[in-house]
């Protein structure tokens, strides 16, 4: 008698794992990077995993709604001022492309989210917010002349520094570096990232 109670229990607790179980959008990536800076694409693609916290069989996405937006705030429907996709029929998850009807600005600063649908088309909560920003994209952007030591020659390298003063202290700023060799930036005086000769 105790061994057909067990068989009972043990199935009954299978059939409960394939009741539908929340599911959240997690890990939102751009071109395969967590909040990049200075993408240097004009369609940027979008990348993201479903977290099942119960693991339910046949858990999968039907489809997704991406909103992209200028500022955290305005990532709702209807004000988001970038790109609304909509509620797209697909199980893509994976390099989604960004698709706005006015191309994305040389330079600009963009925040999204996303939101799924499950296979019984159940809509998950929207995911956390996530950043990109766009590099320098066309060649007329960047202004300003090479930064040259005045007794260095073509053949030689030289350290060379540079100041630059911000009387006001800004909301967001971005620096945009090309070099011909190696850079490091600092910021009052601190290493802006964790890179050594970054090229």
């Amino acid at each position: 008698m105790k061994r057909v109670h067990l068989f009972m229990f043990l199935l009954w607790t299978a059939g409960c794992g394939v009741a539908a179980g929340p599911v959240a959008v997690v890990d939102l990536r751009c071109e395969h990077l967590v909040d990049p800076l200075g993408i240097d694409t004009e369609t940027p693609r979008l990348s993201w995993k479903l977290q099942d916290g119960r693991h339910t069989r046949g858990k999968r996405q039907t489809a997704y709604r991406i909103l992209v937006a200028t500022a955290p705030d305005k990532l709702t429907v209807g004000k988001a001022d970038v790109w609304d996709s909509g509620v797209v029929s697909s199980g893509q998850s994976h390099l989604v492309a960004v698709l706005p009807e006015m191309p994305l600005q040389s330079g600009g600063d963009y925040y999204w989210k996303v939101q799924v649908r499950d296979e019984r088309g159940i809509p998950s909560g929207w995911s956390e917010a996530a950043r990109f920003s766009m590099g320098l994209l066309n060649r007329s952007d960047w202004k300003g002349e090479w930064i040259k030591h005045p007794s260095a020659s073509p053949e030689k390298h030289i350290w060379f520094r540079k100041k630059h003063l911000v009387n006001d202290l800004p909301a967001t700023a971005f620096a945009y570096i090309a070099s011909a060799g190696y850079h490091e930036l600092y910021v009052n005086g601190q290493k802006a990232d964790s890179r050594v000769l970054a090229p």
